[in-house]
């Protein structure tokens, strides 16, 4: 017995794997490759729905551009319309040059085109409009910062204490 390999494994018995067992291992991994496969199934639907989802928006974006262009294109034209016609109105006599800046003025209030009032006047309108914010305080000034300028005051030098590691050396503040 004492050169037996083996010796005291002669009481170890192998287990015994039923068909049931075998089955309901079986059944476990089919359930779980299954769930694999209907999951990567949903991700591609998803996929699908999203992509067609993003191609509806661009559509519709590009519409908005088109629709916006359009609107940008008929002020346009309505501004070449007013301002050709009261140009013409004063090149043959009919108004002076003061009451034709007068109209483009009141035009482009009227009917909310900037671009017919003249460049000069365009200026003048803004800087009125920068004047009015700021008197209404839509503008805010900075506080000044405290203490003096660089270099327009010169800071004093205090006497510092003595002790063994710092001898008698002056800091300024």
């Amino acid at each position: 017995m004492t050169g037996d390999l083996f010796y005291g494994m002669t009481d170890i018995q192998m287990p015994v794997i039923t068909a049931g067992e075998v089955g309901a291992v079986l059944v476990g991994t089919g359930l779980l490759l299954g769930s694999a496969y209907l999951f990567k199934q949903w991700v591609k639907l998803r996929d699908v729905r999203l992509a067609a989802k993003a191609e509806k928006t661009r559509k519709d974006m590009r519409l908005q551009q088109a629709m916006g262009s359009r609107q940008d294109r008929l002020r346009e034209i309505l501004t070449e319309i007013i301002d050709d016609g009261i140009l013409d109105a004063e090149m043959a006599g009919k108004i002076s040059e003061q009451e034709m800046k007068k109209l483009l003025k009141e035009m482009s209030e009227k009917l909310d085109l900037p671009e017919l009032v003249p460049t000069k006047t365009r200026s003048k309108i803004v800087k009125q409009e920068i004047k009015a914010r700021r008197a209404k305080g839509f503008y805010k000034t900075c506080s000044p910062i405290p203490g003096p300028k660089p270099g327009e005051a010169t800071p004093s030098v205090v006497k510092t204490f003595v002790n063994k590691y710092w001898r008698g050396k002056t800091v300024t503040p």
